[in-house]
């Protein structure tokens, strides 16, 4: 008899610890979970809702960088991989938030001097993520002559990628050297221009009928060309774009990646081909500067407000000032990552409930 009524008290001290197991599972469960489905997109730093990429009434940027790939132009293309993400979400960072898609396209030479590539292309997408992936298969290197081809990038990057009819459209054209067909003798292969038939003056007057922007970047280089600077200026004109010579200083590596919040894959000084290992310093341009300026710029004209950009008239922007901005200065927008912890509290929730479902099994096998 005193058995049976231990084993009964028992019995009841392990339902009511089962039960209060339960109770704590189900409370770790619901509050794992309203965070996740709470903290799909983050709101606008403004105070706004996220954009709907739907929504008529949201403005779209659509930003196609047009990257010479060859073998010079190594420190460039590190300097769009570690700063694009920072750029794109500061251009986010404007009331209303706007829609930005990013394309890549990078150009090399033709066959007789290059054995890669002409071109590679990577449409346009708001998917910040997936461009920098795009960006992790970019790699300078090849080249052949001086003029490079030019000309194709720029038809690729025209007619080829998934612009939309009502969107603010630019092209940053960032390179060396000029189109072939240019510089006489300078030209080794392709003095007679474009092997494809491809006219970088022709292409520019489409871009401009189509409301494509063209915004040219000289980099290091271009002015050893008799017609380097020019032929980029003139394509920059024609759009409607600006023409910028990058600018280019040395700086400690370790306090430029922390100020510039670099990402940290490219935080590497060993990555640069400039690092200085005796003074840790690498050489940096303007080039994010540049960038930065006139994607807030396009906002600007579309209709998108920033708190912090001092003027509101886009067509002041003076996008070459190294120095800094008060319309971009890499730090803003939403901070990188806000959402990557989405997954764990999706998993901390499966977890909790697992744990509920053990519990029940467990109560129910024992009654048995």
């Amino acid at each position: 008899m005193i058995n049976e009524i231990y084993k009964l008290i028992l019995d009841k001290s392990r339902i009511n610890a089962l039960f209060t197991y339960i109770i704590l599972a189900l409370t770790i469960s619901v509050l794992s979970f309203i965070p996740a489905i709470t903290a799909e997109l983050p709101d606008d730093p403004n105070g706004d809702s996220p954009a709907s990429p739907n929504d008529p009434d949201i403005p779209t940027i659509e930003v196609v960088f047009l990257l010479d790939s060859t073998g010079s132009m190594s420190d460039e293309i590190l300097s769009v991989k570690s700063h694009i993400q920072n750029i794109v979400e500061d251009t986010m960072s404007g009331n209303p938030r706007p829609n930005v898609r990013i394309g890549i396209v990078t150009y090399r030479d033709h066959s007789y001097e290059e054995e890669t590539y002409v071109y590679k292309k990577f449409d346009l997408t708001t998917d910040i993520y997936q461009v920098m992936d795009d960006l992790r298969d970019i790699n300078a290197m090849g080249g052949g002559d001086g003029p490079e081809a030019v000309a194709d990038g720029l038809h690729v990057a025209i007619h080829d990628m998934d612009w939309s009819g009502d969107a603010m459209k630019v092209i940053f054209l960032i390179g060396d050297a000029p189109p072939h067909g240019l510089e006489g003798n300078g030209d080794s292969s392709f003095q007679q221009g474009c092997p494809l038939g491809y006219d970088h003056q022709k292409e520019s007057e489409l871009a401009a009928e189509l409301g494509i922007t063209i915004h040219t970047v000289g980099c290091s280089g271009i002015e050893d060309y008799n017609h380097g600077t020019e032929v980029f200026k003139e394509i920059s004109k024609t759009t409607g774009g600006k023409y910028e010579r990058l600018e280019y200083r040395r700086v400690v590596a370790a306090d430029y990646y922390e100020s510039e919040m670099v990402a940290p894959e490219y935080a590497d000084a060993s990555m640069d081909t400039t690092y200085d290992d005796k003074s840790g310093t690498i050489l940096i341009s303007n080039l994010n500067s540049i960038t930065g300026w006139a994607m807030r710029s396009a906002a600007m004209e579309a209709g998108v407000s920033y708190t912090d950009s001092g003027s509101t008239d886009a067509d002041d922007t003076d996008f070459g000032n190294s120095s800094g901005s008060p319309h971009y200065n890499g730090t803003g927008g939403i901070p990188p990552d806000e959402n990557k912890d989405i997954p764990t509290l999706l998993g901390l929730s499966f977890v909790a409930l697992l744990l509920v479902v053990a519990s029940v099994v467990v109560m129910v096998r024992h009654h048995r």
